[in-house]
């Protein structure tokens, strides 16, 4: 097992608090969970869990995150993603992980507001 973490606060880009409404997650086989952490509070947004296959390579799910509410993200604050795998072959693997964050828009939304068919 291994576990590998990486500072994402530049590529968020939060220039104001802003909400989180959904997360799709891409992973590769032997990959566990990703993480998205607040590292400022030490606490965890969102986990998203993978399902190996048993009796070969591959995903079985991933979870994903769907929230009309939200999560608040503020631009003050540090972001993480923390990988876990579980490489269960008898040679090295490639992996990667990577998390797809949809956030809401204020500029987007007051454009919408104005637009008339």
């Amino acid at each position: 097992k291994a576990t590998y973490s990486y500072d994402i606060t530049h590529q968020l880009q939060l220039k104001d608090s802003t909400t989180m409404h959904q997360i799709a997650t891409h992973l590769h086989p032997f990959a566990e969970t990703l993480a998205l952490r607040d590292k400022t509070e030490e606490r965890t947004l969102f986990v998203s869990k993978a399902e190996n296959y048993k009796d070969k390579i591959g995903l079985k799910t991933v979870s994903y995150f769907s929230s009309k509410e939200g999560i608040m993200l503020y631009p003050d604050h540090d972001y993480e993603l923390v990988l876990q795998t579980n490489n269960t072959s008898d040679v090295n693997q490639d992996m990667m992980a990577s998390m797809f964050v949809f956030l809401y828009d204020k500029e987007m939304h007051d454009k919408l507001k104005q637009y008339k068919p």
